[in-house]
This record gives structure tokens, sequence and C-alpha cells, in this order.
């Protein structure tokens, strides 16, 4: 399972219920991403490691249904994920690459997850958060993308974006 086909996957394949907010806890439950089940039959990957046939991830609370990979082992695909992946500054929950994401004024707003958040400019005073429900209602709407090479704005002229894992000049 490459990571672009986990995260079509994930996002047609969680058990978090997108549409009631009221069922999604607040906060990430977890600072981990981690194997939450998984099968009692092992085989070996394409990546030469060994590991269970079917496994369910937990991504920072965020559960995914059984997931079968051909290519990567569990660990393999989890240090694929932490890769690309960030964490919403405000809810703490996993913002894989090709969603939307807003940003948040550091100065303004109390951000829960600040310390795990990905900075959008060199200053540390926007920092990246996703668009799910909860994180909307603080006034945050989409202005830009996270790929696998970091943040890709929407309307920005040549922004950088900064973290201890991406260091990106935008070029539109």
């Amino acid at each position: 399972m490459t990571l672009h086909t986990f995260i079509d996957y994930f996002r047609h394949n969680t058990k978090q219920p997108p549409a009631d907010i009221q069922k999604i806890p607040a906060q990430a439950t977890t600072d981990t991403i981690e194997i939450h089940e998984q099968s009692n039959t092992y085989k070996t990957f394409d990546c030469r490691h060994g590991g269970p046939v079917w496994f369910v991830l937990n991504m920072y609370g965020t559960k995914t249904k059984r997931l079968e990979s051909k290519t990567d082992c569990p660990e393999c695909l989890i240090e694929k994920i932490k890769l690309h992946s960030i964490r919403c500054a405000n809810c703490g929950y996993i913002i894989l690459p090709g969603e939307d994401v807003g940003l948040f004024n550091t100065t303004r707003t109390y951000l829960p997850h600040k310390n795990k958040g990905t900075f959008a400019d060199r200053g540390n005073n926007l920092i990246i958060g996703c668009t799910r429900p909860r994180c909307c209602q603080l006034g945050i709407h989409a202005v830009g993308t996270w790929t696998e090479k970091g943040f890709i704005p929407h309307h920005y002229e040549n922004p950088t974006v900064t973290s201890d894992r991406h260091t990106t000049e935008i070029n539109p």
C-alpha cells in the first residue's frame, strides 16, 4: 500500500463520523500513531519486514478500518505517515497530504496543540490547522493544501513553510 493509496483509503474508511461533530472528541486522544488491532496471521511484505496480514491504525485518536497492505509492513507505513503528515495546532488530529488546511494566528488564538503544529511563516505567527467542523467554528477556513512537500497556499505570493521536518519555499 503506497502512501497515496493509504490516504485515499483512509479518507473513505475512517471510523470517525465526519458529519456529526458531537460524537468526535474535541481533542486528539493520543500522541502516537500505532497499531490498534491486528490479525494473528503474518506475512512478509515488499519492504522485507514481517507483519500482520491486516491491521487497524490509531493516528492521534482517529482509527482506520482494517488495512491490508501489499507493499509496506505496518511499521514502514507508520513511518511514511509520520514523515508526510502534520497535526492540527488546535485539535491535534492528523492532517494528511492532499487535505485542505487553514491558518491560525498564534498571537490571537489559544491553541492546545501549538507545540505539535507546523508554522506557515518564518515569524511563527501563522500555524496550520485542519478544516474539521470544530476547528472551523473558531473561524478557520481553507487557505491552502498540505502536501508531501509542505503547505501550498491558494492565494499567497512566495510564502515559506517552516517546521522541524519541513522547510519549503513555495513558488506559485
